[in-house]
């Protein structure tokens, strides 16, 4: 399952699993407007860090050291909201 590390304006970083774009931006929203965060996709290294529930374990700052595999740009969060909201607005 792809993993995202997603950093808020007040600085917040979380660790944040989902299957796709859409998920991830439904889950985000819960918390805020996915739009005023810096989301990025990441390979983190194995065994340096476990998820257990919703809750992090282990040195998170390894996270600083995490291979990005991409950044969500507002054309995939635009697309993510279109999946989730569109039918509801449009």
């Amino acid at each position: 399952m792809p993993c995202y590390r997603v950093k808020w304006p007040d600085g917040t970083i979380e660790i944040v699993f989902a299957e796709d774009d859409t998920e991830l931006f439904g889950l985000l929203d819960e918390e805020g407007s996915p739009y005023s965060a810096e989301i990025h996709e990441i390979n983190p290294p194995m065994g340096r860090f476990a998820v257990v529930g919703d809750v992090i374990a282990g040195d998170v700052e390894v996270l600083k050291e995490t291979k990005v595999i991409r950044c969500l740009t507002s054309e995939n969060l635009d697309r993510s909201f279109q999946a989730l909201y569109g039918k509801v607005t449009g």
